[in-house]
């Protein structure tokens, strides 16, 4: 899942600059992303890491806001091996969708931020687990 990037955009935070729970998001969309490359199923080991940090359930939501982005992505989407130190553009917009559809329940910046990456049916099938 790898694609140019304009140089402008490309983002110059760093994966130590995140937040402990945006790291354990990339974390897991890496580790997820990894898994599929690879042909390996993850989903334990994802379940037992946000389990660590008190995150229940978050590994199932993870991988079902996944699945609908590896299905419904209008283009190929960046998201950097689980050892990058730098946040693609892609994964920075996945983390601001996140924050804002948990932080008002209403979708409307977040959808229309989001659309970039899958289709717009797949943006309604993506927020619940978000």
């Amino acid at each position: 899942m790898n694609i140019m990037v304009p140089p402008e955009q490309v983002s110059t935070e760093e994966f130590h600059d995140l937040l402990f729970s945006e790291q354990l998001i990339v974390w897991g969309i890496r580790f997820w992303v990894d898994g599929i490359k690879k042909g390996t199923d993850v989903h334990e080991l994802l379940v037992e890491g946000f389990n660590k940090f008190i995150a229940s359930g978050s590994a199932s939501a993870l991988d079902r806001m996944m699945s609908v982005i590896a299905v419904g992505a209008i283009d190929t989407i960046d998201i950097c091996c689980t050892k990058c130190k730098n946040i693609s553009p892609d994964e920075h917009r996945i983390l601001g969708v996140l924050a804002s559809w948990q932080c008002t329940g209403v979708g409307d910046e977040a959808d229309t931020l989001f659309e970039k990456i899958p289709t717009p049916t797949g943006v309604g099938h993506a927020r619940e687990p978000a």
